[in-house]
This record gives C-alpha cells, sequence and structure tokens, in this order.
C-alpha cells in the first residue's frame, strides 16, 4: 500500500506500516522533519541497521552523536566537518576514543590511507594476530628462516649448512671451531668459505727468496764510510758479519771479544798530567801534580776561599787577633755564650731582654690556629710572630708559624719569666714594618692565665718634603717668592702688599679696601654691590645674571640666545600701485623688538635685485608691522619686507 502526501500532513502519535516487510519507503522523497530515536545509552539487543541518536556520545560540551548499528558493534560518523573527519571524505581521519575503530576489518585499519593520526596498540583488540599475519606474509626467506606458527610467539630457526662451518648453540650463532686453541699463523691455508684451515706457526728466512741478498743490501747501504767498516752475509748460517778496517798504528786490536784499545801500559793508573797522541791515546803521564803546574795558583785559592762561609771552616784552636777591626753585622744573642752587639749590650744595661726579630705583629685579634696572614704578609714556616693584640690578653707573645699547625709559642718566650723586659724589632708590614715593642709585664705572672701587654717602644720614619719645603741634612727650609713675601727682624714670613693695589695690612690680618659703590662689607664678607634691576643677582652660589628664557638661554658658563628667538624672521612680498598705499603685515614674531626692512624689486643685466627703500614703517602691536608708501610712481611695482 502507497500512501500520496500531496499535502503537508501532520500525523499525531506513531505511524505504522506494515506491506509485508514492515518498511516505509518514501519512495526517493524527503523526510522532512524527522526525529530519530532520542536515547542515553545504547540498547541492548537492537537489529542490525538500527539508527539511533545517542544524547551521551561526543567531546564534553557537545554531546550528542547519530548512531548505526552494525554486525559487530555500534559506530557514530560525524555528519560534519569534525575532530573524526577532518577533511569530510567520509573518512575517520582522528578517533576520539579506541571502540570508534572497534570492529573495523584488518584490512582497513591497518591500511595506513584509511588513517591519519596516532594510534596506540592497546585499543586494537587483535593486533597481536593482526601483527602475526602480516609478518608470515613478509617474509619469503623460508630457505634461511622458518616460522613456527602455533601459539602467538615467533620462533626463528637458522638452516645451516654443515659445510658452512656454522652451528647453533644456547648463546645463539657461532663459527665451528676448526683448531684445538688459538693461534697465530704467518702462512695459512683458507677454504672457499674464508675458513683458516692450516697454516705455518712461524716464517722462516727460507721463505722469503731473496733473504740473504735483501739482508745484505739493506745493511750495505746504511753504512756511508766503507773504509771504516766493511758487512758480508754468510749465506750458509744466515749470519751476517762485520769485519772493521784497522790501520797497524791505530791503537786498536781485534780479539776474541771484539774490537779493543791496544794497552800502553803494564796496569791501570791514574794520573793528573797527561800527555796524549794525535790519535787522542795517552802515551804519558805524571801521577802527582805541584802547584807549579797550576798557573795563578795562589789567587785561585784567595778567590775560592772568598765563597767559603766561616762556618764550613775548622773551629780555631787559639785566640784569634782582629788588628783592631770591628765585627758587625751581628745577630740578637740567644745563647750565654753568643755574640752580643752593643745595641744588646746598652738595652740590657737599660733592663731590656732582647730577642730574636719577628717578620711580622698583629694588627688586630687571630685565630692561633688558622691564621696564615698577617699585616699584609704571608707566613711561611719557621717565621716569627709578635701577637700583641688578642681579644684574651694571656695569649699574647712571641710565636712561631708552622703550616697546618698554626702559631706555638717561640722557644724563648714560652715562660713568664722571659716575656719580663722582653723587646723585639719588627722587621716587616704594612702597619708595623720598623717598629719594635717593649713587654711591660711583672715578675711573678703565669703564662697563658695572667694578661700580656706590648707597648711601641720606637719607630722608624722617613720624611720626605715637598715643595715649597726642602730638606738638606737635617735642616728644613722654606721656598717662597720674595715677590710677594718676605721676612721681617724677628724671621716671621709676612706677605707683601702693593700700597695702590686695594690690600693694607693691620693687626688684624690682611683686608680688601673697598669701593663703597661697587662693594660691600658685611659680617666678614666682601660682597659685589648689585644694582636694582641690573640683570644681576646673587644667592648663595654666587652672583648670576637673570635672564628671559623665552629670549635667552644659559648652558655652563655661556649665555646666548633662545634658539626659538634668535631664528625668528619674517619675510613678505607686496605689490602697491601709483599713489598712497599703506599695506599692513603681520609677522607674529611677538615683539616689538623687532627690525623691519624694505626692498624694491628691480632688474640689472638681466638679474633680480633689490635695493632698499624707505617708507614709513609704524610697529603696530607685538605681532603687526605697518608700512605706508608715499604718493609717488616711482613706487609701483614689486616690494619685499623683511622683519626680523
Amino acid at each position: 500500500m502507497a500512501i500520496n502526501f500531496a499535502n503537508d500532513v501532520d500525523i499525531i502519535g506513531n505511524l505504522t506500516v506494515k506491506d509485508g516487510s514492515g518498511n516505509l519507503d518514501l519512495e526517493n522523497n524527503q523526510a522532512v522533519r524527522v526525529r530519530l530515536e532520542n536515547l542515553s545509552v545504547e540498547p541492548t539487543t537492537a537489529p542490525e541497521g538500527r539508527i539511533i541518536y545517542n544524547t551521551t556520545k561526543g567531546p564534553t560540551g557537545n554531546k550528542g552523536r547519530l548512531g548505526f548499528k552494525f554486525q559487530n558493534g555500534w559506530i557514530y560518523p560525524d555528519m560534519e566537518r569534525s575532530v573524526y573527519d577532518t577533511n569530510n571524505n567520509g573518512k575517520v581521519d582522528i578517533a576520539e576514543n579506541a571502540e570508534l575503530l572497534n570492529g573495523q576489518t584488518d584490512s582497513y585499519y591497518l591500511n595506513r590511507n584509511n588513517h591519519t593520526g596516532t594510534q596506540s596498540a592497546s585499543t586494537i583488540y587483535d593486533f597481536d594476530n593482526a601483527v602475526m599475519g602480516y609478518l608470515r606474509t613478509a617474509f619469503s626467506g623460508t630457505a634461511s628462516i622458518k616460522w613456527d606458527t602455533s601459539g602467538a610467539k615467533i620462533q626463528a630457526n637458522v638452516e645451516c649448512n654443515p659445510a658452512g662451518c656454522i652451528t647453533i648453540n644456547t648463546n645463539g650463532l657461532d663459527l665451528k671451531t676448526l683448531f684445538a686453541a688459538d693461534k697465530s699463523y704467518y702462512r695459512v691455508n683458507v677454504n672457499t668459505y674464508g675458513i683458516v684451515k692450516g697454516g705455518a706457526e712461524t716464517l722462516l728466512s727460507g721463505d722469503i727468496s731473496d733473504f740473504s741478498q735483501a739482508v745484505n743490501n739493506v745493511v750495505n747501504s746504511k753504512f756511508e764510510n766503507s773504509n771504516t767498516v766493511r758487512f758480508a752475509v754468510n749465506t750458509t748460517t744466515q749470519n751476517v758479519k762485520a769485519h772493521a778496517i784497522l790501520s797497524p798504528s791505530s791503537g786498536l786490536i781485534e780479539t776474541t771479544q771484539g774490537i779493543d784499545l791496544t794497552n800502553r801500559f803494564g796496569s791501570s793508573q791514574t794520573f793528573a798530567k797527561v800527555t796524549v797522541n794525535q790519535k787522542g791515546i795517552v802515551t804519558d803521564g805524571q801521577a802527582g801534580i805541584n802547584t807549579s803546574d797550576i798557573n795563578n795558583f795562589e789567587d785561585d785559592v784567595k778567590n775560592a776561599a772568598k765563597t767559603i762561609p766561616l762556618n764550613q771552616f775548622a773551629a780555631p784552636t787559639g785566640s784569634i787577633n782582629l788588628n783592631n777591626q770591628k765585627i758587625i753585622g751581628l745577630g740578637s744573642p740567644i745563647n750565654s755564650t753568643d755574640a752580643a752587639t752593643k745595641e744588646y749590650v746598652d738595652m740590657m744595661a737599660t733592663g731590656l731582654k732582647v730577642k730574636t726579630a719577628c717578620r711580622v705583629a698583629t694588627t688586630g685579634n687571630v685565630n692561633l690556629a688558622a691564621v696564615t696572614q698577617i699585616d699584609g704578609v704571608t707566613l711561611s714556616n719557621g717565621n716569627r710572630v709578635l701577637v700583641k693584640d688578642q681579644t684574651t690578653a694571656s695569649q699574647n707573645g712571641i710565636y712561631v708559624f708552622e703550616s697546618g699547625v698554626g702559631l706555638y709559642r717561640a722557644d724563648d718566650a714560652d715562660t713568664w719569666d722571659e716575656l719580663v723586659g722582653a723587646y723585639v724589632f719588627i722587621t716587616e708590614g704594612s702597619t708595623n714594618a720598623g717598629r719594635s715593642y717593649w713587654c711591660s709585664v711583672q715578675p711573678g705572672g703565669t703564662l697563658g692565665v695572667t694578661s700580656v701587654q706590648w707597648v711601641l717602644f720606637s719607630e722608624q720614619r722617613v720624611y720626605n718634603f715637598n715643595n715649597p719645603l726642602t730638606l738638606s741634612g737635617s735642616t728644613v727650609s722654606l721656598n717662597y717668592n720674595t715677590n710677594t713675601l718676605n721676612l721681617d727682624g724677628s724671621n716671621a714670613l709676612n706677605a707683601k702688599l702693593d700700597a695702590s693695589k686695594g690690600l693694607t695690612s693691620s693687626t688684624s690680618g690682611i683686608r680688601i679696601n673697598e669701593e663703597a659703590n661697587h662693594f660691600t662689607y658685611n659680617s666678614g664678607k666682601l660682597n659685589l654691590k648689585l644694582k636694582t634691576n641690573g640683570g644681576l643677582s646673587a644667592d648663595t652660589n654666587g652672583v648670576f645674571v637673570s635672564t628671559n628664557t623665552d629670549t635667552f638661554t644659559t648652558s655652563g658658563n655661556i649665555i646666548d640666545l633662545a634658539p626659538s628667538y634668535k631664528n625668528k624672521k619674517y619675510a613678505e612680498e607686496i605689490t602697491v600701485n601709483t599713489g598712497a598705499y599703506t599695506h599692513q603685515i603681520v609677522h607674529n614674531l611677538n615683539s616689538t623688538n623687532v627690525m623691519v626692512q624694505v626692498f624694491k624689486k628691480g632688474t640689472r643685466n638681466s638679474q633680480i635685485i633689490y635695493q632698499s627703500v624707505i617708507p614709513d614703517i609704524e610697529i603696530t602691536d607685538a605681532n603687526t608691522v605697518t608700512i605706508t608708501f608715499k604718493q609717488n610712481t616711482l613706487l609701483n611695482g614689486d616690494y619685499k619686507v623683511v622683519i626680523m
């Protein structure tokens, strides 16, 4: 039964048409405003070909997809251009999730042309079987590799040709071992597979056809002088024989041990003065040597003795006469038997105990165990250090530095009594070089417990005098210009004053005689007298010129016209007819301080020239000038007005 809908027909409720198949045939007409079954979940049982609208499918924020039931499940093709069919060609390009590819045939989803983007193997349920099927068809060399198709695993077995010398063991493939152990061969036999089958372990000279001749040629070619050495090869023993060509008078002989010098003496001897022939052979000699055999013997001994330190000579066994000469450069004595300097004796007379000089002295508290630099000096092992500024005063004293240990008390200052009256000189340091210090402690203290103080005893200073002071010996002099300074009768240095120059002197000092019209004197200050409205002003920085910033600019100490004012100029051309004529020029220079000049335009020798004329000129206001020409036919023509 066919129903012809000639006009729009509204159907309320469900329309069921049964023609034996249960199908509604629209005969290629449109189904307009048809609503599909709207579900939130897929029906558990549905025939193939069923179409629904699933409201939960699709990306977040855009739920709802058209679903189609086929043999293996549901698919949701996108009917619009979207993330599923990005080029709108009816193929799925990018799948939203794994289920979109479920149910497709192997040949479909393994064909790369059907897809773009990426897909993980875990989303394809039969991926392993598909790969197995693909690999079995990809390998064609079954003579070398066989496939065990049982199960999901691939087993590869190498087929070995027994003649190929390849075996299979638990570690894989290996070459057959042809020999009991590794050996090195010089001559080898190799089969067609490249395997060494045999060979000679050592190479003999007989294996080289021209060995003897080659050796002979090589050796003889290396020696240039055949007059001294001759070589030959024994072809029977293969030994090389070397013959030295000896001259009977050369002093050389051949022995069973080789070549030797001819022994000219019965036994070995030592000679101080020998005779040598032209061949370098000792022919004679003198067993002993005399001082006469040495030129300048005495001078050489004296010069040599000058370089030998006295401490290397043997100790004297008698008194030494110094012939009234002095011993200088002595160090401070330590032991009771040491020689003492006059300075030491003088100090001892004053109660001082002179200690061996220290290299440096501290300038503040130091870490005795870790300090390595004092007063700008890096310490070396054995350096003596005066420690005088410790926060814990009982630590003060004379110390010795040792790397890795620090400072420890010196042997001559490691008891309290050795510090009483101690005096020490400092040789180096940015602050203390040239100073000496005296220990002011009194007897009865305990070292390491009682405070120790060191007092500055003396200091070396060098004074340098710059102009106008000079030093000559011990006399300091003042250099001065006698035109401006002079010494009076009491050797007082005074300034020379010119009476006509406005300066006078009094008991109060030198003063300026100011001119009342130009200077004022107030509270000990001489001031410049400024005229009211004179353009000059004074402040705490001095006198300055007051300027109109619209007209002038200042840069440093220079006053200049303002650029906007310096370049102000206006020009205009006008035409004047016969008779009196007034012309008003608007220049907008915003100033009545302007200059106006008028020029008449003419020609001379075919060249345009301008000649100055003088009409009546009126500066009407700051921006306008009025020019009036008198009645005169000569004033006909063109004019140029320049205002600046």
